[in-house]
């Protein structure tokens, strides 16, 4: 899961309490990003994103 450090519409205990409950969830947080995808942070969003991806349904 990526999640804003600086999110004023689900703060940071919030993505904590989303991702609990995920058996494996591994939560990425991004300094400087709010409720929203700056420009300037994408690629490491994509990366973050690839890295998700490239792990089978098993390892999650």
């Amino acid at each position: 899961m990526i999640h804003g450090k600086s999110d004023p519409l689900l703060p940071v205990d919030g993505g904590i309490d989303t991702a609990k409950p995920i058996p494996g969830a591994r939560l990425e947080w991004i300094d400087g990003m709010g409720h929203n995808l700056p420009i300037p942070l994408l690629p490491n969003l994509i990366s973050a994103h690839s890295h998700l991806r490239s792990r089978s349904a098993g390892d999650l």
